[in-house]
């Protein structure tokens, strides 16, 4: 789901020796993320509460909460799958406290320029690589959102969105309050409403997360919005035939510009333009159009694209990078700028929900000193009939960010159905819960809730049910418990969003998953998934059996006494004869040394017969049902020491090759 479509428009510290420190305060007060930058836009460190001063309204308020974030540059990874390959379980607990990215790659009004599009993609690439595991980035398109990627901290999925990035064309539906087509003319095209509008919507939907560190990285050659031309009244000619409207489009230009402003102001979204089209690049393109005989406008000028980009960012607390050839300098100093800041909470005066607009200024007892901290809020009213209207589970799906009152974990596999083109996606849900003391068995009861959503944001499955968790007698304090269940779609790229209830509490969770064509492919794998023994209490295993014969678990770390065993299918798609398979298992340390690698060729005419083979490991049904084979193997884990791992299985024919990942760690 895009952030657009989902969140925007409806609804990651780089890594370091340290997270950024828990900001403990109560619910009431009102948090600020500040920036401190000296005269050369480097971050001032070492401040303290005493150094602030908070004025609501004009009036001073006392820092009731302070605390000072400094995240250092990532060093490298030690091997390339830890950087590369994410885990398979995701935890809403996950998102709390950490820096949020967004690369805004403007599809809209980049041109059809073969150096540009290599640079968009560049810079966007450069941003990723600027990311730690504690960091959460997410990629918006301001024309096709149909390769947007939500938040998250896989690289993978990041670098996909990226290099999906292609020209758009400047043929874009025109946001919904930007202004009427009929009176439009050729200064307001709907790629440069589109491109200002995806700006205002990410300055809108961040303003829910006020106590966040956010950065808006808009890969942008801009639009030529000329502010003379809005303060003048241009007189058509032959030349400039549309003169005579010019001065009021580029009004109402200005006008939308300054209401994106004011929203990336007061939600403290600072916003920083790298545009992809090099020293000149700009000029360049437009005397290009014009040699090839195309009208190009009087406004169409590489100051104008300068200009916006310069604006845009000199009013949203950013920076501007407009004119150069190498990105990795300007992203690093755009790092640099957010990795030090502070988190300040004071007590309002004033906390009646009466959506009236508070005033909020910062001030630092430093000389020659930048301050940068959304300029207010709004204390809105409550929407009763909106809280009413949705249920808890619901409601917990509709955040820009999981709700995490309740931690979760969970884990999604696909599997194909025999028969069928839809695929069954088994589930995985692990809740943390604080328990009382169980002299007995107990049973808790979990209300649980799916729904799968494209990039888009259209709604595609959901599914809802309750389940029973018998608990064994224990201590009271936190416990864990596993909850199976399943939704079906159609193959495709999704958003999963789950909310769990139990003992009065929601939460939710938010997974990325590809579901494969199994059919249509000549190779695939399954979900690679885990067992264990013991493991967490479960559900009843009723929703999943038809997948497997294995009750999956979310969990990824194990005792070395502890009896893990892997499981996936195997699928060769299409009508051709089921071809020879080899099948390999790897397992590699966090210093890149193979631990395990084993393979066996399992013969196409022992799949379609049915036997009993035995590819890497204990003994495997192969069926024939769904053209698949089944891989099961038991994980020797008192080898290997105490560390983290990657469990690999490979596929490969004749036809190609699939692979599937897990890492796990040993304690």
């Amino acid at each position: 789901m895009s952030v657009l479509a989902c969140a925007f428009g409806a609804a990651l510290a780089a890594q370091s020796t340290q997270s950024p420190p828990p900001f403990r305060s109560g619910v009431d007060l009102v948090h600020l993320d500040v920036s401190v930058l000296d005269r050369d836009r480097r971050p001032v460190k070492g401040l303290t509460a005493a150094d602030f001063t908070i004025a609501e309204d004009g009036k001073p308020q006392a820092v009731a909460a302070f605390s000072e974030v400094d995240l250092p540059d990532p060093p490298p990874a030690p091997v390339a799958w830890m950087r590369d390959i994410a885990p398979d379980v995701k935890r809403n607990s996950d998102v709390a406290d950490r820096r949020l990215v967004v690369i805004v790659m403007d599809d809209a009004t980049i041109p059809w320029d073969l150096a540009m599009i290599k640079s968009a993609r560049e810079i966007g690439r450069l941003t990723v690589e600027r990311l730690g595991p504690n960091d959460l980035a997410c990629v918006v398109f301001t024309r096709d959102n149909r390769n947007a990627q939500e938040f998250t901290n896989d690289r993978t999925r990041l670098l996909k969105a990226i290099d999906a990035f292609e020209y758009g064309g400047r043929n874009v539906a025109l946001p919904r309050d930007a202004v009427d087509a009929p009176g439009m003319v050729l200064a307001e095209t709907p790629a440069l409403y589109a491109s200002i509008d995806t700006i205002r919507r990410v300055a809108e939907a961040l303003a829910s997360l006020p106590q966040r560190r956010k950065a808006v990285i808009y890969v942008t050659v801009g639009v030529p919005a000329d502010l003379t031309s809005g303060a003048e009244v241009v007189i058509a000619s032959p030349g400039n035939p549309a003169g005579g409207e010019i001065g009021a489009a580029m009004r109402r230009i200005f006008d939308f510009m300054s209401d994106t402003y004011r929203k990336a102001q007061r939600a403290n979204v600072n916003v920083y333009t790298v545009s992809p089209a090099g020293v000149g690049g700009m000029d360049q393109y437009i005397q290009s159009q014009r040699w090839q005989g195309k009208y190009v406008p009087a406004y169409e000028t590489q100051a104008n694209y300068f200009d916006f980009l310069v604006g845009v960012a000199e009013n949203t607390g950013g920076r501007a990078f407009p004119d150069r050839n190498e990105f990795g300098t300007a992203l690093a100093s755009i790092f640099q700028e957010n990795s030090s800041y502070y988190l300040v909470g004071y007590q309002p005066p004033n906390p009646a929900l009466d959506g009236k607009y508070r005033r909020v200024e910062v001030k630092v007892n430093r000389p020659g000193v930048t301050v940068r901290t959304r300029s207010g809020y709004y204390n809105a009213k409550a929407k009763v009939e909106e809280a009413n209207a949705a249920s808890p589970l619901t409601s917990a799906l509709s955040g820009l960010l999981p709700k995490t009152d309740v931690p979760l974990d969970v884990m999604a596999a696909p599997f194909a159905i025999p028969g069928k083109a839809e695929v069954g996606v088994a589930i995985v849900l692990t809740v943390h819960e604080n328990l009382p003391a169980r002299t007995a068995r107990t049973v808790e009861d979990v209300e649980l809730q799916v729904t799968a959503f494209t990039q888009e944001g259209a709604q595609r499955g959901a599914s809802r049910m309750n389940a029973k968790v018998t608990m064994r007698p224990g201590p009271a304090g936190p416990a864990e418990y596993e909850v199976l269940s399943q939704i079906v779609l159609r193959p495709g790229r999704y958003q999963l969003r789950m909310s769990a209830k139990t003992s009065g509490q929601t939460g939710s969770v938010y997974y990325d998953i590809d579901v494969p064509d199994f059919g249509a492919r000549s190779l695939s794998i399954s979900g690679l998934v885990l067992s264990s023994d013991p493991r967490p209490a479960v559900s009843s295993a009723d929703p999943i059996k038809a997948f497997m014969p294995i009750a999956p678990t979310a969990r990824r770390e194990f005792s070395v006494t502890d009896k893990v065993t892997a499981f996936a299918k195997v699928y060769q798609g299409g009508r051709d004869p089921v071809a020879a398979t080899t099948v390999t298992v790897k397992i590699t340390d966090a210093a890149g040394a193979l631990r395990l690698n084993r393979s066996e060729l399992i013969m196409g005419g022992d799949a379609l017969a049915g036997r009993n083979q035995r590819p890497v490991g204990t003994p495997s049904d192969v069926v024939s049902v769904d053209r698949s084979l089944e891989f099961r193997m038991d994980l020797s884990l008192r080898t290997l020491p105490a560390g983290e791992y990657l469990l690999t299985l490979e596929a490969s024919t004749s036809r190609g090759q699939a692979q599937r990942h897990v890492r796990f760690r040993v304690r």
